[in-house]
């Protein structure tokens, strides 16, 4: 299609507005001669009918044929009176009636006659249009002369006006601003007479002043990148990728969702795009790199670069376009043109629009001496590893060996504790058979009732170092039962003999079933018991108290077993789970050992809070139920 210049544009729509008005005009002007033709027409017929039925008042009245049929012509005589009808209230049929072809719009009209006050009759007239259609068409003709004349007149005039006031300066300032686009800032803009264009013109002038400080600032730009992107040690490709970013919107459209999948069972996809991918330029460190001796002795072998490893680092970078990430990173392997191997780096940013894929900067870094290093370093750490085995096993060894010590010290030391407690009551049990002996000798009952007696209480105490002895030694599996708490410690508190001068307070209010061994619980609280009768005995309270309490806990359960007897220093609270430390005169010093073993054993905390001269409270606190 021909293009239109301004000027026609302008003259040709100013043009057609003014025949659109001048239409507008015509046709409001005919209408409104065709209203006043139509009713001048009307008051012609108006005027014709009167004058009939006038002249035809006589005749009818007298039923004068001749003179109806006379005065009927005469009037049919004339051009503008086609049809005539004259009829009588004392016939049925017309009088006088005579019609004529008119291919004009015929009006018709009907006027009664009258004699002194009477119808005696009506006359039926049509008058033809031919004239006033005649006159209507001189007058339509005659204005679309004159509109014709006018809009050709006022054409070329406004087109001179355009011409000479827009044409000119546009065209003057479209010269100006293709000096500006050339790059040539030293024009003048035209001078412009009107307003609006003057304004358009200082406002390029304002817009080249800008665009030549910006270009002076790209060039400045341009230069520093040039700079950096020849003298970095970072090797850069500028590459054009569109074509592969185009391929995948493709695969997409082609309903592709997995693009991985896709270029695995593919492969052949895959190199596909990458012969898509266009190198436009290299920097030195890329030709250093890769051993090029120039630009093109690089970008012609290309394909000499590709590693072992290629088609999955492709495959990475191609579905980090796929899923639009906003940059990409991996290892590679390339190879220089020489056929050395490097292991690399490569990154680059992801743009957002398809323009920033037709220019896109990729960096290679080299980290083939990295590599190197990083296998040197998993070659040593291996080495490290074997030897920390090698050590780990010599000193597991030596701790083993150690254990081994100490156990036998232990060993050792329990050793001579129980011979050294069992020396003592087996001494006093020999010493009282001799007694008894030598009361058998003498005829002495008394002599060796005591010395019975008093072989018997050695023999209990000898029995109670081998008891803590086994309870120490053995780990027997817990036999749990569903028990309620208060109902239990109750009776085994009454089974306990309480010498006279201590008073016991019991408040056994936990109200809970809990699960336990009742036999080994039943050992911790006897030693506790024990215990505190003990510190009693050996206290110098005048009110001896012996206190024990339960309560119920958030799914545990808490018995408490307090004295006021003598109490324990701090160091003793300390080495009070100690093995084979005591502080009574007798026993091995195990039986708060095997408290906390049991407690232990149980899932539960033993805590002990005590004060020298004051007493001792000891805390037992056990879950409610063992069996999850």
């Amino acid at each position: 299609m021909e293009k239109k210049s301004l000027v026609q544009k302008i003259t040709l729509g100013s043009i057609l507005i003014i025949i659109c008005a001048f239409s507008v005009v015509l046709i409001v002007n005919y209408l409104i001669a065709l209203a006043q033709s139509n009713a001048a027409h009307k008051k012609q017929l108006e005027r014709q009918l009167i004058l009939l039925s006038q002249s035809m008042e006589s005749p009818l009245w007298s039923l004068d044929d001749n003179a109806v049929n006379l005065i009927g012509d005469a009037y049919m005589t004339g051009t503008e009176v086609v049809s005539l009808q004259v009829f009588s209230k004392h016939r049925e049929e017309a009088f006088f009636t005579k019609e004529r072809v008119d291919n004009s719009k015929v009006i018709y009209g009907q006027k009664d006659v009258v004699h002194n006050g009477q119808v005696i009759g009506h006359v039926n007239i049509g008058l033809s249009g031919a004239s006033y259609a005649a006159s209507l068409s001189r007058l339509l003709v005659y204005s679309l002369f004159l509109a014709f004349v006018i809009v050709v007149s006022l054409s070329f005039l406004m087109k001179k006006l355009f011409r000479e006031h827009l044409v000119k300066p546009l065209e003057g300032l479209g010269l100006w601003t293709e000096q500006v686009a050339s790059g040539d800032y030293a024009g003048v803009p035209p001078q412009i007479e009107l307003e609006e264009l003057s304004s358009l013109a200082n406002k390029f002038s304002d817009m080249s002043g800008k665009i030549q400080s910006r270009e002076k600032s790209l060039q400045a730009s341009e230069r520093r990148f040039r700079g950096l992107f020849e003298n970095t040690e970072v090797s850069i490709w500028n590459e054009d990728v569109s074509e592969v970013v185009e391929t995948l919107e493709g695969l997409r459209k082609k309903g592709v969702t997995d693009l991985r999948q896709h270029l695995q069972e593919n492969p052949e996809a895959a190199w596909e795009m990458a012969s898509m991918v266009k190198v436009l330029q290299v920097n030195e460190a890329t030709l250093k790199l890769f051993g090029a001796q120039s630009h093109d002795d690089m970008l012609t072998n290309i394909d000499k670069t590709f590693g072992p490893t290629s088609i999955e680092t492709l495959i990475e970078e191609l579905c980090a376009l796929w899923n639009k990430k906003k940059s990409f990173r991996s290892k590679a392997t390339f190879l220089t043109l020489d056929g050395k191997e490097l292991n690399t780096i490569i990154s680059f940013s992801i743009p957002e629009t398809l323009d920033g894929f037709r220019n896109l900067p990729v960096s290679i870094i080299d980290i083939t001496d990295l590599t190197k290093a990083e296998e040197e370093l998993f070659k040593y750490r291996d080495q490290l590893e074997l030897l920390v085995e090698e050590q780990t096993q010599k000193l597991k060894d030596a701790h083993d060996e150690l254990l081994q010590r100490e156990r036998l010290a232990t060993l050792g030391k329990l050793t001579a504790t129980v011979s050294h407690e069992l020396r003592n009551p087996l001494g006093t049990i020999q010493a009282s058979l001799f007694s008894v002996i030598d009361s058998l000798e003498r005829n002495d009952p008394s002599l060796a009732n005591r010395s019975i007696a008093l072989a018997e209480r050695s023999i209990e105490r000898c029995v109670t170092i081998i008891e803590e002895l086994n309870d120490y030694a053995r780990v027997k599996r817990l036999n749990l039962l569903e028990t309620s708490l208060d109902v239990w410690l109750r009776d085994v508190f009454a089974e306990q003999t309480i010498p006279v001068g201590i008073h016991c307070d019991l408040n056994l209010s936990s109200g809970v079933k809990a699960w336990f061994d009742q036999e080994k619980l039943r050992q911790v609280v006897i030693n506790l018991i024990d215990n505190a009768v003990h510190a009693l005995q050996d206290g110098s309270s005048e009110k001896k108290q012996l206190k024990i309490s339960t309560r119920s806990l958030d799914g545990k359960y808490e018995i408490k077993i307090r004295d006021n007897g003598i109490g324990m220093a701090k160091e003793t609270q300390k080495r009070v789970f100690e093995p084979l430390f005591s502080t009574k005169g007798f026993g091995v010093g195990l039986g708060m050992v095997v408290v906390k073993n049991i407690v232990e054993q149980h899932r539960g905390e033993i805590n002990v809070e005590s004060k020298e001269g004051e007493g001792t409270t000891i805390t037992l606190c056990l879950p409610l139920n063992l069996t999850d």
